[in-house]
């Protein structure tokens, strides 16, 4: 049964007696745990090991954009590639530096302040 965006307000935040997953399409699923987060996962084979890449939170990432992220995934398993070792590397190339995190707190919140603070 394909999911909906009705379906998954449905079960949004509402309690369960046991964390279960429904299915999509193509690999998509959906985690809904006992206190009613709703994750999303693509689920996969690789090397004849069962794997599960958990995407995000609905609903801050949607159903649309869930779906349009497995022909990515899908592609990387075509070219041999394991996509959780990918995501891995891609997470950890996305690093901030601390320096940066600071020019960019003293551009938001400092500049904001009054000159007497």
């Amino acid at each position: 049964m394909a999911l909906s965006d009705s379906k998954l307000v449905s079960l949004l935040n509402k309690k369960h007696l046991k964390r279960f997953d429904i299915a999509d399409r193509d690999g998509l699923s959906i985690r809904i745990s006992v206190h009613g987060r709703l994750t999303f996962q693509y689920r996969y084979r690789y090397h004849n090991k069962a794997t599960r890449i958990a995407l995000g939170r609905y609903p801050d990432i949607s159903l649309k954009q869930a779906r349009e992220k497995i022909p990515e995934l899908r592609q990387m398993l075509n070219d041999g590639i394991n996509p959780a070792v990918q995501l891995k590397r891609s997470k950890s190339v996305e690093k901030v530096r601390l320096g940066e995190c600071i020019d960019l707190f003293m551009d938001k919140h400092v500049s904001m302040l009054r000159p007497t603070s």
